[in-house]
């Protein structure tokens, strides 16, 4: 099965945040090297949306009926 992003956001900073459905994880991405910085891991389904707060604290939604929120 194909991992597919689900959702993506740009931070504050430029990087880029995706949720993906087959992995169930959670990445951070700098463009400018193209290199994934972070992997985050922690929902049980796939991930479905992904919300930047004001704080840079990001919260992340899942068909596991979780959210999650990161900082």
């Amino acid at each position: 099965m194909n991992t597919i992003v689900m959702c993506c956001k740009v931070l504050p900073d430029g990087r880029v945040i995706t949720g993906s459905n087959y992995d169930k994880i959670f990445k951070i991405w700098n463009i400018q090297t193209k290199n994934c910085e972070l992997i985050l891991k922690g929902h049980t389904d796939y991930i479905s949306c992904c919300y930047v707060l004001q704080d840079w604290r990001i919260v992340t939604g899942s068909a596991d009926k979780t959210l999650k929120i990161w900082s």
